[in-house]
Formats: structure tokens, sequence, C-alpha cells
């Protein structure tokens, strides 16, 4: 059974209501049909395609999500909407906090704290490097390289500290660039967190060396978290190929 870590109760302006459960530690709303849970325009006006994104509180104790307000006019909170969140602002929002988002007015409801640890997911990798502000884990399917098959992998850089929109970017070192292709750099929101995926290649040539290799890559957001870095290293082994020959000799 999947973890829930809550749910979202959307009324639009008709009254007409639904209740979605919350089965991941971050969520997309807005009127697009690729977010988590989609308000239609045909039911309420004032949502961009994505406006709110939900990131679950890693705290203990009762559940909450970190609430960002991804879209361009504020969001007001409380029953009463005493509480305006202005635009890529971010806030707290715990059992029973109502959120006024156009036209729909939604209310968030706690269930268990569950809140996933970073780098929960699987595969394989070196332990994850925490900053403080920044924290990176490289994720691959394996560690032996076999030339002419491209090995993918993936970074998962989540921004820790508490500075709004954060770019980040990427550095790789100890294996040849041009035969490494990572994406770009995420800007992440506080709490965010991101996959940026890479594939090594490494063609069967004369001049190919088998053996070991240590990939590292450094994460720095220079604008926001000056003099910080997550840096981790991976250790990768090139599986050699061999060449034979095979001579008949005959005996006359």
């Amino acid at each position: 059974m999947a973890d829930q870590y809550g749910n979202l109760e959307v009324t639009d302006r008709d009254g007409w209501r639904k209740e979605y459960a919350i089965l991941k530690p971050l969520v997309y709303v807005g009127s697009d049909a690729k977010n988590d849970i989609v308000l239609d325009t045909a039911r309420g006006a004032g949502v961009a395609s994505r406006h709110l994104q939900l990131i679950a509180l890693a705290d203990s104790g009762e559940s909450g999500f970190r609430l960002v307000n991804l879209g361009q006019k504020n969001l007001m909170l409380g029953e009463s909407g005493s509480q305006v969140v202005p635009p890529h602002a971010a806030i707290d929002i715990r059992d029973e906090s109502h959120i006024k988002l156009g036209d729909f007015t939604l209310v968030f409801k706690g269930g268990i704290a569950r809140a996933a640890p970073f780098g929960s997911r699987g595969g394989l990798g070196a332990a994850p490097s925490n900053t403080g502000s920044i924290a990176l884990r490289v994720n691959l399917p394996q560690t032996h390289l076999n030339p002419n098959h491209p090995t993918r992998g993936s970074l998962l850089i989540r921004n820790m500290g508490q500075v709004m929109g954060v770019q980040f970017k990427i550095d790789m070192e100890g294996f040849p660039p041009e035969l490494c292709e990572i994406g770009t750099g995420p800007v992440l929101f506080p709490g965010g967190e991101k996959e940026v995926p890479f594939t090594l290649q490494y063609p069967q040539q004369p001049t190919t060396r088998a053996g070991g290799f240590k990939i590292i890559f450094t994460v720095t957001a220079p604008d926001a978290y000056p003099g910080e870095s997550a840096t981790i290293s991976q250790n990768l082994q090139v599986t050699p190929i061999y060449s034979h020959k095979l001579r008949f000799v005959t005996n006359d």
C-alpha cells in the first residue's frame, strides 16, 4: 500500500467538491493536465498551468507541506484570507490549512507524517553529500562500463537552504568530458529536488583503457550560496575487451 501524506480537498466556485489523496512527497497543482492535481479551467479561473508546489516537511510530528507559490499572483491563506503568500514565496501548511487559489478553495487535511529522506530512490551510488544548503546523490544502474554500450545514470539535487528559485551548476571531472552528456542544472525552490540525467559513452578504440576511473560531480549555486559546494565521487570500472587470433597449422 502506498504511503499517504494527507489529502487535499478542492472546492470550485459552484460548490463542486473533490478530495485528492497525496501519495508523493512532491506534488504539483495547476491547470495543466501534467500536474498531479489538476484544477480544470472549466470549473474556475485564476490558476496558472503550474501554480503550486507541495513538498512534504521532513520534521517529526504532525504531517505538513511546504507550499511554494509558483504563480504570478498572491495566494490567500486562512478561512478569511488573512495571510498573503506572494509569487515565488513559500510557507508551511498543516492540517486544516485553507488556500484560496483563483476560483478554487483548497483545504489540506493531514495524514501520517512520512516525509521521505533525501535520496531514498533505488539504484547504486555513493553516499549522499550534504553541505547544509545543497544535497547531492548519484544514482547508477551499474558501475561497470562496457565499451560501445552507454551507461545512463542521474544526479539527484535538492535545495536544502531557504533561498527561492536557486540556479544550480553541475561540473564533472575524472572522465573525458566529450564522452559524458549531463543535463542542465535545475532551478529549485526550498526543499525542492530534481533528478538530472547523464550518459557515459565509452567507445571501443585502440586507445580505450580498461580498468578503474573515479568520476567526480560537483554542484554549486554561486549566486544563492556562494562558497558552498556539494561534491560526490563514484568509482567506475571499464570492462576489458580482448582481441584474439586463431591460426591453424597443418602438418604436411
